[in-house]
């Protein structure tokens, strides 16, 4: 059973935006390829239009962070000008590897089975706790040296 546990991945270099289009000053520091100091201070010098402080943290509009950018002749990142991101959701309960790889997010353990073919070892044991991904490595082992039609060439 497939449970739609959502999570953010972000790409070093890349942001995704909050539902309410507002920035932080690390993540706009990225954006802009800059120190956050900076940016604290292009907030306080009111260059960054719209940014307000919340407590000690400063709140950006994404839209003006763009408008910085444009103005400054930066090229806009196309991550930074597109707000509805959708999340991919994260395979609990599910143990089909070609399922999981394709559709969910999913750390590649493909070099697990580099380990255990250069280990030569007779046998092997897994020992995980419960739902630590012992099946679905399993099955990533079954799909890569399994043969179907669709691999055969000849």
């Amino acid at each position: 059973m497939l449970f739609p546990i959502y999570a953010k991945i972000v790409p070093t270099g890349e942001k995704i935006l909050s539902n309410n289009g507002y920035l932080g000053t690390t993540e706009a520091a990225k954006l802009l390829q800059m120190t956050s100091r900076r940016v604290i201070g292009l907030c306080a010098e009111g260059k960054l239009l719209g940014a307000f402080q919340s407590g000690r943290n400063w709140k950006i509009p994404a839209e003006s962070v763009k408008q910085y950018m444009n103005d400054a002749g930066m090229k806009v990142p196309a991550e930074a000008a597109n707000h509805n991101q959708t999340l991919l959701p994260c395979a609990i309960g599910n143990t089909s590897y070609i399922e999981i790889s394709s559709e969910c997010y999913y750390v590649d353990k493909t070099l697990l089975i580099r380990d255990l073919i250069d280990g030569h070892n007779m046998v092997t044991l897994f020992t995980r706790p419960r739902r630590f991904g012992k099946t679905l490595a399993i099955n990533m082992i079954k799909t890569f040296f399994e043969k179907t039609e669709d691999d055969t060439v000849f």
